[in-house]
């Protein structure tokens, strides 16, 4: 799992010398400092300490040696209507679709994002962070994503093959999962539960969740706590989820896609008189 470590990352030219030592809006600064060009191509990435530079660090995504970095600020400017909508989308550098790695910052010179462009179009990797300095996303070349809360805990994770999702989770304040997503080539690992519990409002997806799936997540929730269960696009059958005890259960959704029939449902219905059993018709 990704360290979300908290660290300022700013322009340089926006930090302010004082007394010999760099400041951020009046305090003694701490953190990333990006150098710049006067035409806004990347220089170099200090670390600085008590408002004192120490070292270079080499905390940037690794690219080739001839791969520009620039400050996307410095991207060119067109009149309106002089590019298509499609073109508009586009990033340039120079009068060309840039390819390469460019810096994004807010008004106040504080770092929000380094993105790769490539024919000036954002691909991963991707990071974007928080104004306090804790990361907000990753989205890595392979196509695996991470996403968080301003507070660092961890909100979200995938990983995707091509278009298709083979594994994802979303994750509550509290570290509870409250979705998880399964390709249908995936088999769940039980690690996954030595970190995280399973919160009262659950939702399964993909091909990837079969019965064996739905057991191994049953063994894991403390019995009567799970509320609201929602089953989209599984691989569980009715007969298999009729035969387990869910105490406590006041709501389950099925979708339309799943391997269980109107008659389960109903059974269902007489099983936990009173839950709310429901066909999810989207």
């Amino acid at each position: 799992m990704i360290n979300n470590t908290k660290i300022l990352r700013v322009r340089h030219s926006h930090l302010q010398l004082i007394n010999n030592k760099l400041h951020f809006k009046e305090q003694l600064f701490s953190g990333l400092a990006y150098r710049f060009s006067i035409g806004g191509i990347f220089i170099e990435l200090l670390m600085i300490a008590g408002g004192i530079e120490v070292e270079k660090s080499d905390d940037l995504f690794p690219v080739d040696e001839d791969c520009l970095r620039i400050d996307v600020d410095f991207e060119d400017e067109f009149e309106e209507d002089e590019l298509s909508e499609y073109e508009a989308l586009h990033t340039y550098w120079q009068g060309c679709k840039f390819h390469g790695i460019g810096f994004m910052f807010n008004g106040d010179g504080i770092l929000t994002d380094e993105v790769t462009f490539d024919s000036g179009m954002e691909l991963p990797p991707r990071r974007s962070w928080f104004s306090n300095g804790l990361l907000s996303s990753l989205y890595k070349k392979a196509g695996e994503r991470y996403s968080w809360f301003n507070n660092g805990s961890l909100m979200g994770h995938s990983i995707s093959a091509g278009r298709n999702s083979k594994y994802s989770i979303s994750i509550n304040n509290s570290k509870q999962l409250e979705e998880l997503t399964l390709g249908l080539e995936d088999r769940l690992d039980s690690a996954l539960f030595n970190e995280y519990g399973i919160a009262d409002n659950f939702t399964l997806m993909g091909k990837g969740i079969r019965n064996q799936e739905l057991f191994m997540i049953i063994k894991q929730i403390e019995k009567g706590s799970l509320q609201d269960l929602s089953l989209l696009g599984t691989s569980i059958t009715g007969d298999f989820l009729l035969s387990l005890e869910l105490d406590g259960i006041e709501y389950i959704t099925i979708s339309r896609d799943e391997l269980i029939t109107d008659d389960d449902i109903s059974t269902l219905q007489k099983k936990y008189p009173e839950c709310r059993v429901v066909r999810n018709t989207y």
